[in-house]
């Protein structure tokens, strides 16, 4: 037979998961934001060619650089599914963000 806090804590067991998956994915979102950004810190100026694979509620391209891997957004606008000029404008490795903006060629 199962202890009797184990059946008496039953009820609360979806919440306490939900809410330990949603920390561990915040947990794991903001570990690959600062590795992206310490990656990316030495090339501030650079050029990549990105894929746009999405769009913010705002309207500027959610961007995917193949080389390195890291998937960001950039400040203009672009077509989903186009392949895109990016130039990185400002990594701080503090806050785990990189700023790129579209380059228009």
């Amino acid at each position: 037979a199962a202890p009797a806090w184990a059946v008496d804590s039953l009820d609360e067991l979806p919440r306490r998961m939900e809410t330990s998956g949603r920390i561990a994915r915040s947990v794991d979102r903001a570990c690959l934001d600062a590795v992206e950004a310490a990656v990316l810190e030495s090339q501030v100026g650079e050029v990549f060619e990105a894929v746009v694979v999405d769009e913010t509620s705002g309207g500027n391209p959610v961007i995917q650089i193949k080389h390195p891997s890291i998937t960001g957004y950039a400040e203009g606008s672009a077509e989903v599914g186009s392949t895109i000029s990016v130039e990185l404008v400002a990594v701080n490795v503090t806050k785990r963000s990189a700023s790129f903006v579209v380059r228009n060629e």
